[in-house]
């Protein structure tokens, strides 16, 4: 449920009607935050990894959205996502590299996955 009402949110900040798409997107990415699926034992490892993915992918987003209207503003463009990029390097310690190699856990195969090719440079 938690996850539906956060991609409802994630679509707000994508629609043209959206006067600014940083609240929803940060609705969204806090929603997902506040969980900590890792301790859930009724979940399987595949649907955990997924949901972690989906609050990095959600952090990554509201971090580069922050970084981008700091420099527009003049300030230290790294500054205001700070907070993300630190929970993003946290929540990428949570996942087994060699559980995601295994092609028997193929986890996300949509375009949007690409954005998880350069975690550890984070």
């Amino acid at each position: 449920m938690t996850l539906l009402l956060s991609k409802y949110h994630e679509q707000l900040a994508d629609s043209p009607n959206a006067k600014t798409p940083k609240e929803p997107l940060q609705t969204a990415s806090d929603l997902l935050s506040d969980l900590q699926v890792e301790t859930y034992s009724s979940m399987e490892r595949k649907e955990k990894t997924e949901f972690i993915l989906e609050q990095m992918r959600l952090l990554i987003a509201v971090a580069k959205m922050k970084d981008e209207s700091a420099a527009k503003d003049g300030k230290d463009s790294l500054a205001d996502g700070d907070p993300e990029w630190t929970k993003v390097r946290v929540g990428s310690r949570k996942i087994n590299e060699d559980f995601l190699k295994d092609p028997e856990n193929k986890v996300c195969s949509l375009p949007r996955c690409k954005t998880f090719g350069t975690l550890n440079t984070v």
